[in-house]
């Protein structure tokens, strides 16, 4: 039986896949270099296919939240890449979009808010570093 050795650092919403190995020897080697990495082994018999989907997930200043397969493809689509959206004249508030890959519409919208919120945050640093300028 075939295995595959995925190195893996961080927890929860820091959890990310560092490396993927078919050779342990290698994998183990990677470990040793970065210290903070784990080695989690599956038997690639036991690995079932998931399958995803590009979700659109708009998050509004009004609380509004959509998550839907895009009817499109935009050709400045990037995924995991949150933008904001100032309001239009019919519109009262701006939103946050983002287009994520996903297993349902729920787990984008879990992926969405978390990539939008690190986004937020990271435009609240820049926008109080700019007014100690």
């Amino acid at each position: 039986m075939a295995k595959v050795y995925i190195l893996t650092s961080g927890a929860y919403s820091d959890y990310r896949i560092e490396a993927v190995k078919l050779d342990k020897d290698q994998a183990e080697t990677l470990e040793r270099i970065h210290t903070d990495w784990i080695i989690e082994e599956y038997d690639t018999d036991d690995i079932k296919i998931l399958e995803k989907y590009r979700y659109y997930v708009s998050v509004g200043d009004n609380g509004a939240v959509y998550a839907n397969i895009p009817y499109f493809e935009r050709p400045d689509m990037v995924l995991n890449h949150p933008r904001y959206y100032k309001a239009w004249e019919w519109r009262h508030n701006g939103h946050w979009e983002v287009y994520v890959e996903a297993k349902d519409a729920e787990h984008a919208k879990k992926i969405g808010f978390d990539l939008i919120a690190q986004a937020k945050y990271r435009k609240q640093i820049d926008e109080a570093e700019r007014k100690e300028e």
